[in-house]
């Protein structure tokens, strides 16, 4: 069990393996992953055990979704705090550690998350994050964001 739980719910292992070397890639040394296999066939969940990460633990999905397979991720979930992915989603190197240091610096927030770039399969950019995100009551105070 790590200190971050990373869920993922798979369907295909398309681009399983890709998502799965962005998580083994992080700086945060301290996380599991839990992935539910969605796939009809269990190919996605062998796919991910043939990778051989030993913080991965594969759970059959039921097939009922996104809402099934998070309940199932969160019943899982030994972290102290729990991030989610989407198949096909790459984090950068330092992602879960900046995530990490921020809920850290101010644990009163309840949530944390990155903003995202969308890329196709020959990593093509399809949008970008359009503005920041403003401080506030939606995010951290000014001067609460910790030097990383």
């Amino acid at each position: 069990m790590g200190r971050i739980s990373v869920g993922l719910r798979v369907e295909s292992p398309r681009f399983l393996a890709a998502t799965l070397r962005s998580l083994a890639a992080q700086t945060f040394p301290d996380f599991e992953i839990i992935v539910v296999d969605d796939s009809p066939d269990g190919r996605a969940g062998d796919a991910a055990r043939r990778l051989g990460d030993p913080r991965l633990r594969v759970i059959a999905g039921e097939r009922r979704g996104w809402g099934a397979a998070l309940t199932r991720i969160w019943g899982q979930a030994g972290g102290e705090f729990l991030k989610i992915v989407a198949e096909g989603d790459l984090l950068r190197p330092r992602g879960l550690e900046v995530l990490h240091g921020l809920m850290r610096h101010a644990p009163q927030a309840g949530v944390a998350f990155g903003r995202r770039v969308v890329v196709d399969e020959n990593d093509v950019v399809l949008s970008r994050p359009q503005a920041p995100i403003r401080p506030g009551p939606q995010g951290l105070a000014p001067g609460e964001l910790p030097a990383m």
